[in-house]
C-alpha cells in the first residue's frame, strides 16, 4: 500500500546541498559531500552525483546509485590543499507513481558565504574566474556560437536555465547535462560552459580538456517536447 500524503502536499526535495571541508589530523583532505532528501512521505528513491574541481579542472566523482530511500549521499575526497577547489552535486529524488524531480547545488572552499543562491563566479577565485572565461571565449569563437544567438551560462549554474522551464523539462535537462558530461569525461578537462538559443530549444555543453591545452568539445542537446536528448558530440 502506498503512503498517503496530504492533500495539499506536494512531491519536493526536503533538502539538497553541497558541503566542502578539510579533513584530517593536519587538514591534508579536501572532502565534498552531496546530500539529497526528498520528502519521507512522498519520497521512495533518491541518489546524489557529486564531481569536484581543482583550480576548475575536473578531478574525481562520485555516485550514490538510486537508493530505496529518501536520503541519500555522495562523498568524493582528494589529498591536495594547493589549490581553490569546488564541487558540484546533481540530486535526484522518485516518488511512489515513478515521477521525479532534480536539482543542482554548488559549494566552494573559496568562501564562506551562502551558497545556495548565488552565482559560481562569486565563490571562485579572480584567477580562476579570467581562466574560465579565457576558455569559454575561445570555445564559443572556435564553434561559431555567436552571442547575439546563444546566451552562455557557468556548468555549475545551470540552474539559471532550468528556472525558465517547466518541472518536467527542467528534471530532463538536468539528466541529459549530466548523461552528456559524464560519457565524455576525462581527468583535466576544464569547467564547461552551457550555452542555450533564445528559443530556448537547444543548447550546447562545451570544454576544453588537458587543462585547456587539448581538444576542444561541443555535446549539443536538443529539445522534443518537454524531454531533452544528447545530439551531436564535436571535437576539435
Amino acid at each position: 500500500m502506498l503512503p498517503v500524503s496530504s492533500a495539499y502536499a506536494a512531491f519536493e526535495f526536503a533538502d539538497a546541498y553541497t558541503l566542502m571541508t578539510y579533513s584530517g589530523d593536519s587538514n591534508q583532505f579536501v572532502t565534498a559531500l552531496g546530500v539529497t532528501r526528498g520528502d519521507a512521505i512522498d519520497a521512495k528513491k533518491s541518489k546524489a552525483y557529486i564531481e569536484i574541481y581543482k583550480d576548475g579542472v575536473y578531478q574525481d566523482s562520485a555516485d550514490s546509485d538510486v537508493v530505496n530511500d529518501a536520503y541519500s549521499y555522495a562523498k568524493v575526497k582528494v589529498t591536495d590543499r594547493k589549490a581553490t577547489f569546488s564541487a558540484k552535486t546533481n540530486h535526484k529524488i522518485w516518488d511512489y507513481k515513478g515521477k521525479t524531480l532534480t536539482r543542482t547545488t554548488k559549494d566552494s572552499l573559496v568562501s564562506d558565504g551562502p551558497r545556495k543562491k548565488v552565482q559560481m563566479n562569486e565563490l571562485r577565485s579572480e584567477q580562476e574566474n579570467a581562466r574560465l572565461s579565457d576558455s569559454w571565449d575561445e570555445l564559443r569563437n572556435d564553434f561559431i556560437l555567436s552571442e547575439d544567438e546563444w546566451d552562455i551560462y557557468d556548468y555549475f549554474d545551470t540552474d539559471l536555465i532550468t528556472q525558465q522551464m517547466s518541472e518536467d523539462e527542467a528534471t530532463s535537462f538536468n539528466d541529459t547535462v549530466l548523461e552528456a558530461i559524464i560519457d565524455v569525461r576525462e581527468k583535466d578537462d576544464l569547467v564547461p560552459a552551457v550555452l542555450v538559443n533564445k528559443e530556448l530549444n537547444v543548447a550546447k555543453v562545451l570544454f576544453e580538456r588537458e587543462e585547456g591545452a587539448g581538444t576542444k568539445v561541443a555535446i549539443t542537446l536538443e529539445k522534443n517536447g518537454d524531454s531533452w536528448a544528447v545530439g551531436e558530440i564535436e571535437e576539435q
